[in-house]
């Protein structure tokens, strides 16, 4: 024990800190770094526990992908790039399918680890299973709807135009209203009495 109230004496500092850890220190007879060391201990373990899954998928799945990418960028040569821009691309299309299915498939056994695993043979560099499956699956998969994929996106950005017309109209209709000027410029008016108002009460309070 004496091992442990050395190690944890820096903490003391922090600990003397909280009034509860003080009071419980009190009662126990242990100094507040030992309290406040076994409270971010349990607090770890529960972590991870109940979200250890979790944190070790967004690891393994976004943040190593996410520095390679990053490195990727920063190198000079270009199958890098291809290698981590083909994982994000089925990344993406994995990530459609799990939102709208993945409540069906969270029932399968061991869904967890074929989905990480999943993950890894997409990844590993052993494997570069993202390429693989670009290329025998989701690039055919393309190259065969690539008219209608298009047309879609045409559609999109069409749709995308006129609305962004109509509001841009609706805007210039709104502004141009008479009534709305006069209310900007009451409101205006406003806001310039209550700042002349605020800056006269500033001046007779220094008086």
């Amino acid at each position: 024990m004496e091992k442990v109230i050395q190690l944890t004496k820096p903490l003391d500092k922090y600990g003397d800190n909280v009034p509860q850890l003080v009071e419980l220190s009190k009662k126990t007879k242990l100094p507040t770094g030992v309290l406040l060391s076994a409270i971010v201990l349990v607090s770890s373990i529960l972590i991870l526990v109940f979200f250890g899954g979790m944190i070790l998928s967004v690891v393994f799945t976004v943040v190593y992908p996410s520095i390679q990418s990053i490195k990727a960028i920063e190198s000079d040569g270009e199958n890098d790039d291809k290698e981590w821009l083909t994982y994000w691309t089925i990344f993406g299309l994995f990530h459609m399918v799990d939102e709208f299915g993945g409540f069906v498939l969270s029932f399968l056994p061991f869904y967890f680890y074929i989905r990480l695993a999943f993950f890894l043979f997409l990844m590993l560099p052993q494997t570069k299973g993202a390429l693989t499956i670009y290329k025998y699956i989701v690039g055919p998969i393309l190259k065969q709807h690539k008219a209608s994929i298009q047309a879609f996106i045409d559609e999109v950005k069409g749709s995308a135009g006129d609305i962004t017309s109509a509001a841009r109209q609706q805007a210039m209709k709104e502004l141009n209203n008479p009534a709305n000027l006069m209310k900007a410029a009451q409101y205006a008016k406003d806001a310039q009495d209550q700042i002349n108002k605020a800056g006269g009460e500033a001046a007779y309070s220094q008086q």
